[in-house]
């Protein structure tokens, strides 16, 4: 009888993907590369996209979200009591993949990714690239100066500065940035989350003293510069600018990297272990004063 389980899975397989197949050999026996051609495509574009966004390069620390997730739900979950739980599953930082895992980890995400991201406009636009086209990436830092400057009427100031940018705007940057988007949220917000999140996790399910929240103030301060600066960034690249675009990316951008200064600040306190020194302070007035009131001047500014 255990026979029969391959041959029952084969043919449940074989009867949902069978006229998927039926119509994929007709096709390709119809139209042959014209059928391929897109297909060939839009799997280069998400391949690259999927790359992007994906694939870690930290090789040294070899961590993973998906993974840490997976082994701390599934060993909570073969538990009977709280005394089977390690306390090694809550550690996110001192989790780590063997090369090997890591390595094929990496290789699957970009399997996976690449038919999830698929986008033909994009894998034409690569196509191009790889054959010798200009797409016109070389001006493209030009934009970086266009919310600044006051265009005369004249139309040769765009026809100058603009339309060379128009094939990279309208072909690569969009895919580009949502994958970068993507690559920025998993490395930075995500991880940042999970290192915060880690520490607190046991008080909740077991009952525990609640952790001082204090400690995980230069990881808050690094995700909201991280926010602020990628909104600043990303405005240099909106379908509208108009003159008041330039006092939003100033705003934006100071009151990122103010955060990010912060942040470097209140984590080297942290690593020299005055930490325990410092964090009663971390709430009194001056402290709280000193960096909320650039960014509420900021915000006035832009607001005004």
């Amino acid at each position: 009888m255990i026979w029969l389980l391959p041959i029952l899975a084969f043919i449940m397989l074989l009867a949902i993907l069978g006229p998927s197949l039926v119509t994929l050999w007709l096709n390709l026996s119809e139209f042959g590369e014209l059928f391929v051609r897109p297909l060939y495509l839009g799997l280069l574009g998400g391949l690259v996209i999927s790359v992007l966004a994906l694939v870690r390069v930290d090789v040294k620390n070899r961590r993973s979200i998906t993974w840490w997730a997976l082994r701390l739900v599934f060993g909570l979950m073969g538990a009977k009591d709280e005394s089977d739980v390690s306390p090694m599953w809550f550690d996110f930082d001192g989790f780590k993949l063997s090369p090997q895992q890591f390595l094929a980890w990496q290789a699957t995400k970009v399997l996976l990714g690449t038919l999830f991201f698929t986008n033909l406009m994009f894998g034409v636009a690569v196509d191009a690239i790889i054959q010798g086209w200009d797409s016109g990436l070389g001006t493209l830092p030009g934009i970086f100066a266009l919310p600044f400057a006051t265009p005369p009427l004249d139309i040769s100031y765009a026809q100058a500065h603009v339309v060379p940018m128009m094939p990279a705007l309208t072909l690569l940057v969009s895919p580009l940035l949502y994958a970068l988007g993507i690559r920025l949220f998993l490395s930075v917000v995500a991880t940042h989350i999970m290192r915060v999140a880690a520490p607190i996790l046991p008080s909740y399910l077991f009952g525990r003293e609640v952790p001082d929240l204090s400690r995980f103030v230069p990881a808050v301060e690094a995700l909201a510069a991280t926010l602020l600066l990628w909104t600043a960034f990303n405005l240099f690249f909106d379908s509208f600018i108009d003159y008041n675009t330039k006092y939003i990316i100033l705003g934006l951008g100071a009151a990122g990297a103010i955060l990010a200064a912060f942040s470097y600040l209140d984590r080297g306190i942290y690593r020299e272990e005055r930490w325990a020194a410092w964090v009663p302070t971390v709430f009194q007035r001056h402290i709280v004063t000193t960096r909320l009131a650039p960014l509420l001047l900021i915000a006035l500014t832009v607001g005004s």
